[in-house]
């Protein structure tokens, strides 16, 4: 996972991906990765990906859904992240969600990326879920993005088990 998760971040920072590149085997639709630019600060954002990656500790894996949380410009809105058409959150494992940002958050008019405040990662239920690493992208087209956060290591269990310290996590923007 390390590997994969290294080779993700220079993906991100070079700017490019190589022909072998793991992105290809996680999800097949993502060739705009092959040729990335800059994302034009006056672009409307128009997906968020989020690919995250739950840790080999005992009991990491969850069999429930998670909610993910985006603030932009004041207004909250909190969705479960979609279930992926096979097992997601399970141990030792990356998954990747692509959400659209008016589609699936119900957000309005142009959002740029100075207009995001925060991703915040909520537990969905008492199933706890242990996040290893996870990292965001904003899309504009499938010829344009940025790196919206990169949490690594993080080694957070997110559980509505009672324990406040465990209710979520908030991502580190990087925008």
């Amino acid at each position: 996972m390390i590997v994969l998760l290294v080779t993700i971040l220079s993906v991100v920072t070079l700017g490019y991906a190589a022909p072998v590149s793991p992105f290809h085997v996680i999800e097949p639709e993502k060739e705009f990765l092959v040729n990335p630019h800059r994302l034009p600060t006056d672009s409307c954002i128009n997906q968020l990906y989020v690919m995250a990656f739950t840790s080999s500790l005992p009991f990491a894996g969850s069999d429930r859904l998670h909610l993910i949380q985006l603030k932009v410009n004041g207004v909250i809105s909190e969705k479960y992240l979609p279930n992926l058409p096979r097992d997601d959150y399970e141990p030792h494992k990356g998954d990747l969600w692509k959400l659209d940002l008016k589609n699936y958050f119900g957000f309005s008019g142009c959002i740029k990326t100075k207009d995001i405040e925060g991703i915040t990662i909520i537990h969905g239920s008492n199933d706890g879920w242990n996040i290893d690493s996870i990292v965001t992208f904003v899309v504009v087209d499938k010829y344009y993005w940025e790196l919206s956060s990169a949490d690594l290591d993080v080694k957070q269990w997110i559980d509505g088990d009672g324990s406040t310290s465990h209710e979520k996590y908030s991502l580190s923007l990087t925008l």
